[in-house]
């Protein structure tokens, strides 16, 4: 028992003390805690019954292996993206970068650009996605301007050694400072597909006075609900007695776009139990209306008929938008997105409406409706939103994207959604001019032809998850127009991909190598497309070995995200870490913390600090302190205390009644830029891949 003492009261080895310093720091890190939680008592009284030797560390020595975790997640960083600062010519550095960005205010009024690079890396196998964040940094200005945005963008690749051309494409929202701040820079940039779609959503709403007005009256009754019991109550009972499911009202609020979709959702879904709760004008049930609201404030009979069928034209738009933010979305399901989309507000198109039926029956009847027999006020929303749809996603700026679809082999072909003509040719004809480069770039270097590029592997790793509305969608289109017997002539594609193999007028170097690699990709049938089927670069994996120079030119344009809503992501990890606790959090500390936690590996557990620590700079290393404590004594937190959860499920009071939020997400500044600020850029060229 003497010696179990004596064991428990033994200071543990450096390496052992350091293995565990470093592995509470990375749980801090990792978990966005604040470092007073493991300085808490309780938390001290755990460690201690897991080991007795353990001494907890202090304020300096969690600041210097913090430090150490950066550095070294920075060096890991410029190790793995050094292929883009090759020099040789682009085709041969087995790996394409894309970036996109976005600008983000906090609370106390401090602007933020975030700057994550996507990268697409050849591996013997197929080909790896990552997503790097580079900076999520402060702006120092009184004025945001394109001048501001493209110096700090600049600013963010040369820190990491990134020349300008070395970035494939940038994709960013629709504020016009940003769109001339990039192009400013040099770098061909593409709207954020679900930025605008979203506009497009707010438009479609405007102006129409009924929807506008249940929503409003919606919104009340969800308020009310929220903040009474009695009312909840009331609820409850009514769902149990008809077997409804017992799921809580939705809110809409300013920071989740679809909040208002969703609010309408389930208030329809609930229909059947507001007769017996509370806030329907019902005469049957009088005595329970007068109990919860004044006659203005009730939802009236009429509301939930209009609100199906709005939730019912607005269910696509929330499927598309909430599929195509997800992180390893590319671009290649944009225009196939957009095609379907503007197709179901047509006037002949047929939409379902669920609705309940009045009283107490549950669940939902369907409804199978033309959108010409539609309430009227819901086909003005049709109209306006097909009307911003065809204005604002003009095709020509789209055809980088089309590329994308194109030479996803789960596609091919534009015309299967419907897409022009001329516009499938056009991105036909980017990928001959670019196939033809690629060719001659391989060729120089002697590796094209004979074996081919190096043993063929089936694919391996995740699936990407595309989701089941798109699939649904293009596993029906593209199997009906992709396939084509092995060795086909151009003759003899069959119709809708005439495009791909239409050489006239287009000057090739490699024409025949061209036509063959054409020719033996669209010869596979189209892949299935699903949550548990293989990518786009996935299935590239097992076709490269066939046509290795269209598989270059897929592996550019099969990098391009579909929006940007990675760095929205990324503003909201930093909310999370510089909250109203922590105002005295310096910039660079919150850049540091942001960085590492985003580009963290396990291997930095391993990482120690230098021995010299004494000469860390304080103010430069954390947030202002009073002054110094000793390593084994509490000192000011590094970080503080994270209330909520993420910033996508927080439940936020609204401000003011009348407020749907519909506009919060895109910004109070956001000006939209029109057709003369595109003619004044002019039309975009793609000349990635340069004749060194």
């Amino acid at each position: 028992m003497q010696q179990l003492k004596l064991n428990q009261t033994v200071t543990y080895p450096a390496e052992h003390q350091a293995r565990l310093t470093a592995k509470r720091v990375g749980f801090l890190i990792r978990d966005a805690r604040p470092a007073h939680l493991t300085k808490g008592r309780g938390f001290r009284e755990l460690i201690h019954s897991l080991n007795p030797r353990f001494v907890m560390p202090g304020e300096n020595k969690i600041r210097a292996f913090t430090l150490a975790m950066c550095e070294e997640a920075r060096d890991k960083v410029l190790e793995y993206i050094h292929p883009l600062k090759h020099k040789g010519l682009p085709a041969l550095r087995g790996m394409v970068g894309c970036v996109s960005l976005d600008l983000w205010t906090d609370n106390t009024q401090v602007e933020y650009m975030g700057v994550i690079l996507h990268t697409t890396k050849e591996t013997p196998a197929s080909y790896e996605q990552k997503e790097i964040v580079l900076a999520c940094t402060v702006i120092d200005a009184t004025h945001i301007t394109a001048e501001v945005v493209q110096q700090y963008l600049e600013k963010v690749l040369k820190d990491f050694g990134l020349p300008v051309k070395s970035i494939f494409r940038v994709v960013h929202d629709g504020d016009t400072k940003v769109i001339k701040g990039v192009r400013d820079a040099g770098l061909p940039s593409s709207l954020c597909f679900i930025h605008s779609l979203q506009r497009t959503i707010v438009v479609s709403l405007k102006d129409v006075n009924e929807v506008l007005a249940a929503l409003k009256r919606t919104k009340k009754v969800v308020t009310s609900a929220r903040k009474s019991n009695v009312q909840a109550a009331y609820l409850r009972e009514a769902q149990v007695s008809i077997g409804a499911p017992q799921r809580a009202l939705v809110q809409c609020n300013q920071t989740r776009w679809g909040s208002t979709h969703d609010m309408a959702e389930r208030i329809t879904e609930q229909r059947a139990a507001f007769p017996q709760a509370y806030a329907i004008d019902d005469e049957r049930n009088p005595q329970d209306c007068k109990k919860v609201f004044d006659p203005d404030k009730r939802l009236k009979p009429g509301d939930f008929t209009l609100l199906g069928q709005v939730v019912a034209v607005l269910n696509p738009f929330r499927k598309v938008t909430t599929e195509l933010q997800s992180a390893g979305v590319t671009s290649s399901l944009v225009v196939p997105a957009y095609l379907q989309l503007l197709e179901g507000l047509e006037s002949t198109s047929e939409i379902v409406v669920e609705m309940p039926a009045a009283g107490t029956n549950y669940p939902a009847t369907s409804v199978t409706k033309w959108v010409s027999e539609l309430d009227p006020s819901v086909k003005k929303i049709v109209s306006q939103g097909r009307m911003d749809m065809i204005k604002r996603f003009m095709l020509r700026r789209m055809v980088p994207l089309a590329v994308g679809t194109c030479l996803d082999p789960r596609i091919k072909n534009l015309k299967a959604f419907g897409a022009p003509a001329d516009f499938s040719k056009k991105a036909w004809k980017i990928i001959h001019h670019q196939t033809d480069r690629a060719i001659t770039a391989l060729k120089k270097t002697g590796r094209y032809g004979g074996e081919g590029r190096g043993e063929k592997r089936g694919a391996d790793g995740h699936p990407k998850s595309e989701g089941s509305f798109m699939s649904a969608i293009i596993n029906a289109k593209a199997k009906r127009f992709n396939g084509a017997p092995v060795g086909a002539v151009p003759a003899a594609v069959r119709p809708g991909l005439e495009a791909a193999l239409d050489f006239e007028g287009v000057e090739l170097e490699n024409g025949v190598d061209v036509a063959l690699e054409i020719t033996k990709y669209l010869s596979k049938e189209a892949a299935d497309m699903g949550p548990a089927k293989p990518g786009a670069l996935q299935l590239w994996g097992e076709l490269r070995e066939d046509c290795p120079a269209l598989a270059i030119v897929a592996m550019h344009y099969l990098s391009i995200p579909a929006s940007s809503s990675s760095v929205e992501r990324l503003f909201s990890q930093t909310g999370l870490i510089k909250s109203k606790l922590r105002n005295r959090l310096l910039p660079e500390t919150l850049e540091k913390l942001i960085f590492t936690r985003a580009n963290w590996d396990d291997n930095l557990y391993q990482v120690r600090p230098k021995k010299k620590t004494a000469g860390v700079d304080d103010s430069k290393g954390g947030e202002a302190e009073e002054g110094d404590e000793e390593e084994d004594e509490d000192g000011d937190a590094l970080w503080a205390e994270l209330e909520g959860e993420i910033a996508g499920e927080l439940d936020i009071e609204i401000r003011g009644e009348d407020d749907l939020g519909l506009d919060a997400l895109m910004g109070f500044d956001f000006v939209e830029p029109d057709d003369a600020f595109w003619n004044d850029i002019g039309e975009e060229e793609e000349p990635w891949l340069d004749d060194e």
